[in-house]
């Protein structure tokens, strides 16, 4: 059983592959907030997502405080195996059901341009993550001859046909 300080570097109960060569410890450290603070803007969280959005308001000239219950990168974003996909958990068929064609590939643009924005940002900083561009497969988790097997085939067949209608690859 961990303990209760793992939970102040952590959100959850495994840790990820490389926090033995990067530990936690090795990452920036802030002081606590002990005053009050003016500012334009006040991000709650210092994940991928509150630090991309400082970076955003603060290339444009923002005024921001970003503010974090634990430590930077600590929750999810300091589990996440970091891989980057616009292939969406719910996927485009079933977000056309709900949105239509025109929110479908909104989606799909949006994550497209998202993907492709983090590599431009790691390149203009020159931050070395192995940004690069893979192929992505998605598959049935039921093995060949299982009675889902054929169903879940069915179905990925008609996301990439979908996927194809956007315009995606």
């Amino acid at each position: 059983m961990s303990s209760p300080q793992h939970f102040m570097d952590t959100s959850g109960d495994t840790e990820p592959v490389w926090i033995h060569t990067e530990p936690y410890s090795s990452r920036p450290h802030f002081p606590k907030l002990d005053k009050d603070l003016h500012t334009d803007v006040c991000i709650v969280g210092a994940g991928i997502g509150g630090i991309s959005t400082a970076y955003e308001l603060v290339s444009r000239g923002v005024n921001v405080v970003m503010i974090e219950a634990r430590e930077v990168l600590s929750g999810e974003t300091g589990r996440t195996s970091g891989h980057l996909s616009n292939a969406l958990d719910d996927g485009y068929v079933e977000i056309a059901k709900k949105h239509g064609d025109d929110g479908a590939k909104a989606a799909a643009q949006s994550h497209t341009w998202a993907l492709d924005h983090v590599g431009e940002v790691s390149k203009k900083l020159g931050i070395e993550c192995e940004y690069r561009h893979l192929p992505g497969y998605e598959i049935s988790q039921y093995p060949v001859g299982h009675p889902k097997h054929a169903e879940e085939i069915e179905q990925v067949k008609e996301e990439v046909e979908y996927c194809k209608k956007l315009g995606m690859n």
